[in-house]
């Protein structure tokens, strides 16, 4: 796969995971919107650089078994500290949203 190939496929992950109409994502969602699948989605997040700088999993929470994506700008401005030592403290599962 070329380098283009590559930036555009980060890319289109990063518009996904910035998508305003989600707090943050699934692998699963992000799959669906880039329609690039969920392997290709975990492979990229894990070992793009690119993403690796811009995306974060959110600790200890998790959808449906899945780890939930948000950039590292959004977690910072949108989740207040006392919440994200919680996080860190406990697993938590969200069902409905």
């Amino acid at each position: 796969m070329s380098n283009k190939e590559e930036d555009s496929r980060a890319k289109k992950i990063l518009a996904a995971i910035e998508n305003q109409k989600y707090k943050s994502r699934t692998i699963d969602g992000i799959a669906k919107e880039t329609g690039i699948s969920t392997l290709n989605v975990k492979r990229e997040i894990s070992t793009n650089s690119f993403l690796n700088s811009k995306v974060m999993a959110i600790p200890g929470i998790k959808k449906n078994g899945q780890p939930l994506f948000v950039t590292v700008e959004r977690y910072k401005r949108e989740t207040p500290i006392a919440v994200r030592v919680l996080n860190l403290l406990k697993n938590k599962e969200y069902f409905n949203e």
